[in-house]
C-alpha cells in the first residue's frame, strides 16, 4: 500500500495570491482522471454489471462525433461528415440506443439527465436530428422532467434546423461561443463574426421555450482580460440560464498543441495569467445575477439545473451511447471504440462496441463521494465514512494544510472552497482520492 507516513505531495504552496500560486501545475479532473491512471479490464455480462444495483441517479450521454471544421482547441476524436458515413452511423446508433434502451427499461431504470454532444451534433441535418430524437423518445426510459442536452454549433444552425429543435423534446441547448470576438474566433477556427452570433442567439431565445447555456475558454490566442470581460457580458446580455467557462489547454493531438510543440505557435499563457480569467469570470457572472453550479458553470437561480454534468462530475452512473463515448456505474468506466467505422461495424454485426472497461477500485464509493463534496463546493469529513488511521489523518492534514493555504474557508457546512480553491479543485480532488488508491 506504500508508506502513507511520507510528505503528502499535493500540499500547496502558501503566499499572497493562492489563486495564481497554489501549485506549479493543474491536474486533469473527472472521468479523464480515472482513464488516465487506471487499467482495462475484461467486458463484463452488461444486465449484471446494470443490475447489481439500482443507482439514485442515472443519465445517458449520446456521441455524435462529427465536425465540419476543427477547431485548433480541441483535441477530442472526431471526423468530417461525409454523407454516407454519418448516415449509416446514425442508424447504427439508432440500433444501440433500441438495445440498450430495452435493458435500462427491463431494469427500470430512469433516465433523468441525457447529454447529447460530440463532435457537434448540430451537424446532422434537420430530418436526421428529427429520427434520431423520434427514436430516443420511443426507446429510451426518460423521467418526465428529463433534462435533454443538445450540444449545437451556430454555424451549423439554419432555420429547418431550429424548428425541428424547437419542436422536439429538447429543453437545454448548450452553445459553444468559445468567444463573441470575431478575431479571436477566426484564430481559433470559428467562422462565424460577433454580430451574427448575437443576432442567431437572439433568434433562439424568441423561439426557444427551453434554457440555453453558454459555454465559453479563457486564454485563447489573441484574447485579453478586456476581451474576455466583454465576452462575459454579452453572454449575460443575451439572458442566457446558464454561462460555463473552460480554461484552455494545448490537449495532445489538437492542432495548437502540434504547432506549439514544432515551434509554429508561441505557448500558451502560464497558469498564472489564467488564474487572472478566472477570478474575472466569477467576479463578472456573480455581478450579472448567476450563482455558482460548480468550478466553473454559473447560472440563473431556480433555472439552469445542470444536472447531466452534476451527475458526470459526481461520478453517478452514466450509459454510454456512440462511437467513443464513456459511460461508469458502481465505480467501474467503460468507453466505447472512438474509430466510427469501427463502432458501425461492430453495431452491424451485434458485437458489442466497448473497447475499455475500467472495473471498479475497492474504496470507489469513499473516492466517489470525495469528488461529490469536491464539486459541490463544500468537503466534510464527518460525511465520509474513512476508519481511524494514517489515511483519515492525511485527510485531516490536507484540509488543515489547504485552509491555511487559502484554498478553503470555514463554513456551517464544513469546510468550503474559496474562488482560489475552486480555481484548484481538480488537484483537490486528485489528491484526496489518490489517499485511497490501491496503488499508492
Amino acid at each position: 500500500m506504500g508508506d502513507l507516513n511520507q510528505s503528502l505531495p499535493f500540499m500547496a504552496q502558501k503566499s499572497d495570491n493562492p489563486l495564481a500560486l497554489a501549485f506549479s501545475e493543474l491536474k486533469a479532473g473527472g472521468m479523464m482522471m480515472d482513464m488516465m491512471t487506471r487499467k482495462s479490464g475484461p467486458i463484463p455480462d452488461w444486465p449484471s454489471f446494470w443490475a447489481k444495483r439500482r443507482p439514485q441517479f442515472f443519465g445517458a450521454y449520446i456521441n455524435i462525433p462529427f465536425c465540419q471544421s476543427i477547431c485548433g482547441f480541441c483535441g477530442f476524436y472526431k471526423v468530417r461528415p461525409e454523407p454516407d458515413l454519418l448516415k449509416s452511423y446514425l442508424t447504427a446508433l439508432i440500433s444501440e440506443i433500441r438495445r440498450q434502451g430495452h435493458l435500462a427499461s427491463d431494469l427500470d431504470l430512469k433516465i433523468s439527465a441525457l447529454y447529447l454532444g460530440g463532435g457537434t451534433p448540430s451537424i446532422l441535418s434537420a430530418s436526421e436530428i428529427e429520427r434520431l430524437f423520434s427514436e430516443i423518445k420511443l426507446h429510451l426510459p426518460l423521467t418526465d422532467d428529463c433534462e435533454i442536452t443538445f450540444e449545437a454549433r451556430l454555424s451549423t444552425l439554419d432555420e429547418e434546423k431550429l424548428k425541428v429543435i424547437f419542436a422536439s423534446s429538447i429543453n437545454r441547448l448548450s452553445i459553444g461561443i468559445q468567444s463573441f470576438d470575431t478575431s479571436v474566433r477566426r484564430e481559433a477556427g470559428r467562422k462565424d463574426s460577433r454580430e451574427e452570433i448575437i443576432e442567431k442567439l437572439s433568434l433562439i431565445r424568441e423561439n426557444f421555450s427551453g434554457l440555453t447555456v453558454i459555454d465559453l475558454i479563457y486564454g485563447l490566442p489573441g484574447q485579453s482580460l478586456d476581451i474576455f470581460a466583454s465576452d462575459l457580458d454579452l453572454a449575460a446580455s443575451c439572458k442566457a440560464h446558464g454561462v460555463a467557462f473552460y480554461l484552455l489547454k494545448a490537449v495532445p493531438g489538437s492542432l495548437w498543441h502540434k504547432d506549439i510543440t514544432s515551434g509554429l505557435k508561441s505557448p500558451l499563457d502560464g497558469l498564472a495569467k489564467l488564474s487572472e480569467y478566472y477570478a474575472l469570470a466569477v467576479k463578472k457572472l456573480s455581478t450579472h445575477g448567476l450563482e455558482r453550479s460548480s468550478n466553473n458553470h454559473f447560472s440563473l437561480p431556480s433555472t439552469d439545473r445542470n444536472r447531466y454534468n452534476r451527475l458526470s462530475m459526481g461520478r453517478y452512473s452514466i450509459m454510454a451511447f456512440g462511437a467513443g463515448a464513456g459511460g461508469n456505474h458502481e465505480g467501474s468506466h467503460y468507453y466505447n471504440t472512438r474509430q466510427v467505422s469501427s463502432y458501425i461495424e461492430k453495431i452491424e454485426q451485434k458485437q458489442d462496441p466497448v473497447a475499455l472497461f475500467q472495473p471498479s477500485q475497492p474504496d470507489y464509493e469513499i473516492q466517489d463521494k470525495i469528488s461529490r463534496q469536491v464539486q459541490s463546493g463544500t468537503i466534510n469529513l464527518d460525511n465520509i465514512e474513512i476508519e481511524n488511521g494514517q489515511r483519515r489523518d492525511n485527510f485531516e492534514r490536507y484540509l488543515e494544510q489547504w485552509q491555511s493555504a487559502g484554498l478553503l474557508y470555514q463554513s456551517d457546512g464544513g469546510l468550503s472552497l474559496t474562488t482560489a480553491g475552486y480555481f484548484w479543485s481538480p488537484n483537490l480532488e486528485f489528491a484526496l482520492r489518490s489517499l485511497f488508491d490501491p496503488k499508492a
